[in-house]
This record gives structure tokens, sequence and C-alpha cells, in this order.
């Protein structure tokens, strides 16, 4: 907990901790953007990098600078006019950094995400002697003359102490002789070449959102359903695109599924790498359903599961022998969703539902504003999504609340307190 308010902005390094206190009055939009421009100027164009920009915008409060206003005089509503300002701003900070790394001649060899993951390259070298079995082969005790005869030989083949000569490692040329060699390995610039023999120049600029827009400060999820902290497809839909020339496909809508995990795996692929060394990737590399429009590898997702938003139900049904309908949980297979719990957050805590009304089952290919609940007609798809749900249920972490310290900022700035 805290008791005063104080300066919460950081220029970070690796190795320091720095408050910000002389940027008051500058939109964040615009200090982000400032700070990822100057950073890729001082960039040196003979090492990679990767740039991650979450900008705060779009979201509340709505605040921008009046400039950006003005373009959007004719929106009748107030906060719906601040929005689409807002977005502007951001998206000019987006276009001043991808001239940045025009103008510094990157962009045919940078990858830029603006929105969710992080990016590592490793490469490991390793040189192997080949095993040697010890057995030495067989000779028939003839040596050939020069001229060609092949001379007598009495048959007995010379007495073997069976050692096997010793080898430094060094490997000769071709002309016989033994080239010097000091030790050190060879360095690499990290890339990894193709099959081909090119090096690849990854060209990749993403941007994408984190979950749908709240109506009541001026977003809009037409003509979805729903919105932020809900289940329903304007709740948790999000959009994003990708601009490369390794698509091979463009110019087309993706409408597979496609977790916001999946990310990390096929960002790691476009740049070359691998995932050796990591542990319980749950994300799924999407990048042919991306490049090429190929079918998504997804077929499943779970929403989520909330276990401390839970409403009273006046019976049980089998249905909670198999998981508890009263939780607010949501999974998606193929084309079905299925939404548990209480969807009417303001009335949640005003009245005691009944089991029917805490199951909800829609076709989103079919019903894309999940205008129709088809639970009543797919009992046994209801059953089986709910089986799903336990088994998700039964490895989740349980929800726990420590006790909050009580902190107290430093220096007029918050930090770190431990």
């Amino acid at each position: 907990m805290y008791r005063r308010c104080a300066v919460d902005l950081h220029d970070d390094t690796p190795t320091t901790f720095r408050n910000v206190f002389n940027e008051s009055g500058i939109y964040s939009t615009q200090l982000f953007t400032r700070k990822a421009v100057d950073l890729i100027n001082a960039h040196s164009r003979k090492k990679p990098f990767f740039l991650h920009l979450a900008y705060q915008a779009v979201h509340a409060p709505l605040q921008v600078p009046k400039k950006y206003t003005k373009y959007y005089s004719k929106l009748m509503r107030p906060k719906r006019r601040l929005y689409a300002a807002m977005t502007t701003a951001m998206d000019e900070g987006v276009g001043q950094v991808v001239n940045a790394i025009k103008r510094k001649g990157l962009w045919k060899n940078t990858e830029v995400l603006a929105g969710h993951c992080t990016l590592d390259s490793h490469i490991k070298i390793l040189y192997r002697i080949p095993r040697h079995d010890g057995r030495i082969p067989r000779h028939d005790g003839r040596i050939p003359r020069q001229d060609g005869r092949i001379p007598r030989h009495d048959g007995r083949i010379p007495r073997h102490d069976g050692r096997i000569p010793r080898h430094d490692g060094r490997i000769p040329r071709q002309d016989g002789r033994i080239p010097r060699h000091d030790g050190r390995i060879p360095r690499h610039d990290g890339r990894i070449p193709r099959q081909d023999g090119r090096i690849p120049r990854p060209d990749v600029l993403v941007f994408t959102t984190d979950n749908g827009a709240n109506p009541s400060h001026g977003g809009s999820n037409f003509p979805l359903r729903g919105k932020k902290n809900q289940f329903f497809e304007g709740g948790i839909k999000g959009v994003a695109f990708v601009a490369s020339p390794l698509l091979k496909v463009k110019n087309y809508i993706n409408r597979g599924l496609m977790h916001v995990s999946d990310w990390f795996p096929t960002l790691i692929h476009v740049a070359g790498g691998n995932l050796r060394g990591t542990k319980n990737v749950s994300g799924i590399n999407q990048w042919n359903a991306i490049s090429k429009h190929q079918p998504s590898k997804r077929h499943m997702i779970l929403h989520g599961i909330d276990p401390m938003d839970t409403v009273l139900s006046t019976t049980f049904t089998s249905f909670n022998k198999t998981f508890d309908i009263r939780m607010a949980a949501a999974l998606r297979i193929g084309d079905y969703k299925l939404i548990t719990g209480a969807t009417n957050k303001a009335s949640k805590h005003k009245k005691i539902f009944k089991p029917s009304s805490l199951i909800k089952l829609y076709h989103i290919g079919r019903d894309p504003k999940e205008q129709h609940n088809i639970a009543q007609y797919h009992m046994a798809r209801v059953k089986e999504m709910l089986q799903v749900l336990q088994a998700y249920y039964n490895t989740s972490v349980p929800v726990t609340y420590p006790l909050s310290d009580i902190v107290q900022p430093r220096n007029s700035a918050w930090g770190p307190w431990r």
C-alpha cells in the first residue's frame, strides 16, 4: 500500500536504476517515441538489436495534445473524439520510429514488435573428434613395388603390440603438411545461414493489441458483443497486422485461431533461432499460417478461468460434477466457444442465478456476434468442453493474495523497496 503520490518514471539500464524528474508535461506517446528514435540513432549498424515499444496509448485516461483533436472536430462524442486523436498520435509515433530505422539503413535487417514479446538468439558451436573403435584393419602382407610387380612374401604377418598411435587432433593438408593452429575459435556474428548459404534478412513489423476496447472510454468493438474484461469476442479478440517481404501471400485477412503466446515461437523461427533450452512453451509457431495463409496450427484456446469470480446458484446440476459452472471461464475449441459463470457483471451480486443461465455455447463461425446460445442443443459437446476446463483447472496455480507491504516513495520517487 502507498500513502502519497510520487514520480514513477524510470530510465534504466541492465545495471542501473534512475528516476526521471524532468519530463513533466510531456505526452508519454511522444516521450516513448523520442526515446526509441534516440536508441536507434545511437545504435551501431554492426550489432543486431530488438526493439519492444509498448505505448500507453490508446488507453485511459483520455489525454492528448490539442493539435491532434482538430482532425476529429466532426465527431460528436467527446470521448470518441479524444480516443481517435490519441490513435493518430500513436500512429505518428510508429511512423517516426520506422523512418528512423530506414534513415539508419537498418530496415532490411530489422525486426520490430510493437506489442508483446522479446527475442534472444544464442549460437552454440561444438567440435567433436570422431571416436575410434581400436580395431586394426587386416593386411595380406604384400607390399607392391613401384614398378607395379608384387614381390614374393613368406606369408608371415609382423607382430603388433595393439597400441594405437596418439593423434594430436591436427588435420593434415592435402599436400601432407601439418598446418599450425593457435587453438582460437573464429568469431561468429550470430547470424544463422540458410541451407542455400545466404544470410537471412528478416524484415518484419508486427503491430498488435492486448484486448478489446472499453466503450465507456471512447473505444468500440462493433459489431462484436462485449468489451474489455469480458469473455465475449469484443473483449478478447485482438486485431493485429504483419508487414514483411518474407510474406508469401499478402493483402489478405487471416481469421485463424492465434493466441498471444504464439508470438514467441513464431518470431524465434523468423529470426532463425530455436527453442532448445526453453521449458513449458505453450505457444505455437504460426509463421506458415501468417506468411503462406495456411490453416492455423492452433485448435484450442483457454481464454481464462477466474475462481475469484464466482456467483451464487440455486441448485447444482450434473455439470457441476464436471466443472463448477458458477466460476467465470471460457474455452474455444474449433468454432465453438463455451462461457460459464455470470456474464452480466452489473447484476452478478444482486441475484441468485439458475444453472441454465450459467452455461453459454456459441458457434463463432456462424454466429460471430454471439447472439444465439446453443448449449441446450449440444449437451454432449458442452460436457466435453467442461471436462477440458476442469483439466486446466486441476493444473492451475491456486489464487493467493499475500499481505501488502507498507512502502513509501524515496526522494519523491517510486523504486525498489527490498
